[in-house]
């Protein structure tokens, strides 16, 4: 089998602020060498990446490198879309860290609540000390009726999880010592898998396709998000929700394993 090397989850060694200990960096930073030099295969999900690594290595790898975005579900959108219908009921997947913008999905909270809307923020993810946290500070705010902390779940794609659910939000914003700033976003990815029209910042790796497609709202301003939420009516989320079918209907994974047979077989 042909080895293939994965640099989604690589943005090279520059923050060296996040990881203090020199020779661990110095060991991973050989290993990567090794194996952009050997590989036959290496899969990029994110052109930065690449950039950084044709700077450091001084390798080519032209010859055997494939900039590939992660590929959706399309049969299990399709039966999520049946159950979608446009609430202030809003999801969050992933870590309860400040570059994942939890703080700001709490400031977007108040804003509501403030407004005197229903709503209801399901945060999925998370270790018990900041659930905890989170809580906390939830509490003094008074949002403890519309927050609900389901903690990590061994399914994202049980239709419990989500089937109550209108919209997958994402504020990222750029960090350069974060990952996230330069990988193709996995919560983005399973909001679509799932049929929820996203919330997210310019500096979601896909915000360009979102906006694009329109398979959402995308703006760094909170106003902005808050606005749209509260005024987008059942025709407009109902076409979100065809856009999103009709743009997983080409990024599905099994049409991505055709495309790329020569890669994988």
């Amino acid at each position: 089998p042909r080895n293939i090397y994965n640099s989604y989850f690589q943005k090279g060694y520059k923050p060296i602020r996040m990881i203090k200990n020199f020779l661990f960096i110095k060991i991973t930073f050989f290993i990567k060498y090794i194996c952009l030099k050997f590989s036959q295969v290496i899969i990029y999900s994110s052109k930065k990446v690449y950039n950084w690594d044709l700077k450091n290595f001084q390798i080519n790898i032209d010859s055997k490198f494939h900039l590939i975005p992660n590929p959706n579900n399309f049969k299990l959108s399709k039966k999520f879309s049946l159950i979608r219908k446009k609430s202030l009921n809003i999801i969050y997947f992933g870590n309860l860290n400040i570059n994942n913008g939890i703080e700001q999905i709490i400031d977007l909270s108040v804003m509501l609540k403030n407004n005197n809307h229903k709503f209801c923020i399901t945060i999925v993810g998370g270790s018990s000390q900041l659930i905890d946290t989170y809580s906390k500070k939830i509490l003094k705010l008074g949002l403890s009726k519309d927050f609900i902390f389901k903690g990590r779940v061994d399914n994202l794609f049980n239709m419990q999880t989500t089937k109550n659910q209108s919209f997958g939000i994402a504020p990222y914003f750029f960090d350069d010592t974060d990952i996230e700033s330069y990988v193709d976003n996995g919560k983005i990815n399973d909001y679509l898998s799932l049929c929820l029209p996203i919330i997210t910042t310019n500096y979601a790796f896909r915000s360009e396709v979102i906006t694009s497609h329109n398979l959402g709202f995308v703006s760094n301003d909170l106003n902005n998000i808050f606005n749209y939420l509260i005024n987008i009516d059942s025709k407009t989320y109902d076409n979100l929700i065809r856009n999103i079918l009709k743009y997983n209907s080409v990024n599905d994974y099994k049409v991505f394993l055709n495309d790329h047979q020569e890669i994988f077989y």
